[in-house]
């Protein structure tokens, strides 16, 4: 079994204003004019570097479980990589 996990921080929003203006639908003045506060202030912090965007990944791969065991152990042979096992 293998596991690749990778954690970022970036400090910005990628494309989440741009979705959040897109979603808009709303007619009503009082709603259109907080969204363009809450814009405003979102767009601010971010030229600040204030927000931060947390992005995770994980591969998990199984593959039968006699795969590896005919590789043989560490250290035998011509010392090549080809039979190393990752930890």
């Amino acid at each position: 079994m293998r596991v690749q996990f990778r954690y970022e921080i970036t400090e910005d929003l990628g494309d989440l204003l741009v979705h959040y203006v897109d979603m808009q639908r709303t007619e009503q003045s009082e709603l259109m004019a907080l969204d363009t506060h809450r814009l405003q202030m979102w767009q601010e912090k971010e030229r600040e570097g204030q927000l931060l965007r947390h992005t995770a990944a994980c591969l998990l791969h199984l593959g039968p479980p006699r795969a590896r065991q005919d590789l043989p152990l560490r250290g035998a042979g011509s010392g090549s990589r080809a039979g190393s096992r990752s930890a």
